[in-house]
Parts: C-alpha cells; structure tokens; sequence
C-alpha cells in the first residue's frame, strides 16, 4: 500500500488500487512463507494480525504522503489533480460533455460537472465492487490459495485500470496506457495482451487525428473529439466485449453440437433399422424414410 501511495503522489491513479490491495492483504493471512509440504503453512493469522498490518501501512503511507508534500503545501491548489478537473480531452466523457451543451442545451460547467461526477462514481463502484469481491473469497492458507489470491488481485488492478483509461479518464493521453502495460506483463494472460495492445494501437493512432486532421485541416474541434475517441477506444472496448461474450457463445454451440450428434445417431439408427425391415420382408421397389432428413433406399 504505501508503493500505490508513492506512486499516486507521482499521478493519483494508483489510488484507486489501494482497496483492492487491501482486501488482499487482509486475505492473505499465512504465517509460514516457507512451509516445509507444498501446499500446506502453519495456519492463518489472528485478524488482529490482519488490522495491524494495515494500520502499519497506513500510517506509512500517511508519513510519505507528509513529508513529500510539506515542502510545497500552499493549500489545497498543491493537488494537482484537483486543478485539472475541467480538462476534457479525446475521452469518452468529452464526446458526452459535447453531446450534452451542443443538442440539450446544457449548461458546459452543469454538463462537465454531472459527467465527471458519474466516471468518479463508476471508477469507485467498480474498484469497491472488485475489493469485496477479493475480500468475501475467503483466506489464503496455502500455497496455491495464496497462488490464486495474487492472480485475482492483478486481474483487478488491471480491470480497474483499463476502465479507468476507457470511461473515467476525462483527458486522455497515450502515455497513460503504461499502466495497463506493467499490469499485463505479470498477468500474462492472451486476452490481455491483446487487450493491452488493442488500446496501444489506438493511442498511437490518436496522433495521426491531431496532428492531421486538426492541425491541417483544421477540422471542426468537436468532431475531432469523436474521431479521436472513435480511433482510441474502438478496438479496445469492441474485442473486450467479444471476449466476455464469447464463452457464452462457445458453451452454447458447443451444447447445440452434442444435442445434433445425439439426434443424428438415433434417427440414423432407426434409419438403418427400418431399412433392415424392409430388406427382411423382401418388399420389392423402394422405400423410403425421411427421418433427420436421410433418405434410406432399400431394394430387394
């Protein structure tokens, strides 16, 4: 925890890893790191252990977070992130903001505060979410529990990035995406990789609108704006959707498989069956049995 807190001194984003980090933590509970079987340790902590911890880490985090910023406090105008709450740029959230003052009408501060106030509320519910989760799976006493507890955890760090950078980031830059790079190496998952690259793709490609379409051609701003979050967020968030929703399809092709192979070999059974019965009563001409649409020509 203090790590994320040095680093959100840096850029606020590792903030939102803290909960996460500290179901974690609190989860992973085990005394012995070197347990003598594979698989087995002496037993878990106390939660007492557990709150300690994480008050250790906390009050860590405080002493950073005081003796970094002192030497500059001038108030709350010192936060920088505060000072750039009204920049929206190629984001999903300027393309709203645009949508909301240019065909309702609204007000451009009523329109930026209302959409910034729900990417925070979406970006929070989400890390929340992803932390009880973590929290509710129960404690790490092994070494493959352990195992398991730190995958979840990266998988939620990373999710909680890349929403961010998708429909919370108010004004978006390509570098940020390094975040979602140093999350994916330790993942090592294909789908994240893709993922990962799929966002990089669009970042890069985010230049070429700026630097072509706006400084030469000097096109309209906002549709510059949709056009940069056309290119940015498209391949990204379209193979996202495909990778959640394709095992739902897989499973049901796959079910839809072994029902027809299961019909198949039941109507080609009594295909052969009444073809046998015919050839048996020795009835002349041809018979024909259209079941599972085979067709079973029996002559004598």
């Amino acid at each position: 925890i203090p790590a994320l807190i040095a680093g959100a001194l840096t850029k606020f984003i590792p903030l939102l890893l803290v909960p996460v980090a500290a179901a974690s933590i609190w989860r992973d509970r085990v005394q012995n790191r070197n347990p003598k079987r594979q698989g087995e340790s002496s037993g878990p902590l106390s939660a007492s252990n557990a709150l300690t911890t994480l008050a250790i880490s906390a009050v860590v985090s405080v002493g950073l977070i005081v003796a970094l910023y002192a030497p500059f406090w001038q108030g709350p105008q010192s936060i920088g992130a505060l000072g750039r709450q009204n920049l929206f740029t190629a984001s999903i959230p300027k393309v709203v903001v645009d949508t909301m003052v240019d065909i309702y009408g609204v007000a451009s501060a009523n329109a930026e505060s209302v959409v910034r106030t729900a990417a925070l509320g979406l970006i929070a519910l989400l890390t929340l979410l992803l932390a009880f989760s973590i929290f509710r799976s129960g404690n790490a006493e092994t070494l493959d529990e352990r195992s398991r507890l730190i995958d979840r955890t990266l998988v939620a760090f990373y999710e909680i990035i890349f929403v961010y950078l998708a429909f919370a980031a108010l004004w978006f830059q390509p570098w940020y995406l390094m975040w979602l790079v140093a999350l994916t190496a330790p993942l090592a998952r294909y789908t994240n990789a893709n993922r990962t690259v799929l966002f990089c793709i669009g970042g890069i490609a985010n230049y070429f609108v700026w630097d072509f379409v706006w400084l030469w051609n000097r096109t309209e701003i906002r549709n510059v704006q949709i056009m940069a979050a056309l290119v940015v967020y498209t391949l990204p968030l379209f193979y996202t959707l495909y990778t959640w929703l394709s095992p739902l399809w897989k499973n049901n092709y796959s079910s839809e498989r072994l029902v027809d192979k299961d019909d198949y070999e039941d109507y080609a059974e009594e295909d052969r069956n009444a073809g046998a019965l015919a050839t048996g009563a020795g009835m002349a001409g041809t018979i024909q049995q259209p079941t599972s649409g085979l067709v079973v020509r029996a002559r004598r």
